[in-house]
């Protein structure tokens, strides 16, 4: 621990909720780390979302970069890896990751969805292509 920064608050989840809740703790000033594996999270998946309020078509890609750079305006630093550890030390939480260890005074837990898979012959081929995970959007 030794030369390392104290975060007021570690992220774990890199994507929407991950990125807001980096946003809003950098906007109160707070030293955030945001670790995860997908920046931008599983609507970076998504061709095109049409039902964000305000916003009228974007991709899924280009909305989870706004995510990251609007996190990123407010101090929140990334680091892009998986979380293999969270241990409570006598006064601080430690996060590992396979190259590092971290450590602050609060954790977020953030590591959101996935889509929940039938695992039906074909499914994986033909996601986007028949298969949908969104009946609202795409059915």
């Amino acid at each position: 621990m030794a030369n390392q920064p104290i975060y007021d608050v570690i992220i774990i989840g890199a994507g929407v909720a991950g990125l807001s809740a980096g946003m809003y703790c950098g906007r109160f000033k707070m030293k955030t780390l945001v670790i995860g594996e997908m920046p931008g999270g599983i609507v970076t998946t998504t061709h095109l979302v049409e039902n964000y309020p305000g916003i009228l078509s974007i991709t899924g890609a280009d909305m989870g970069e706004a995510f990251l750079n609007h996190a990123q305006k407010f101090g929140a630093e990334m680091k892009f890896t998986k979380v293999l550890d969270i241990e409570k030390t006598e006064n601080l939480f430690k996060v590992k990751t396979p190259d590092a260890e971290f450590f602050g005074i609060s954790v977020i837990v953030a590591t959101g969805t996935d889509h929940k898979k039938l695992g039906v012959p074909g499914e994986k081929e033909f996601v986007g292509r028949g298969v949908s995970y969104c009946a609202l959007c795409d059915a």
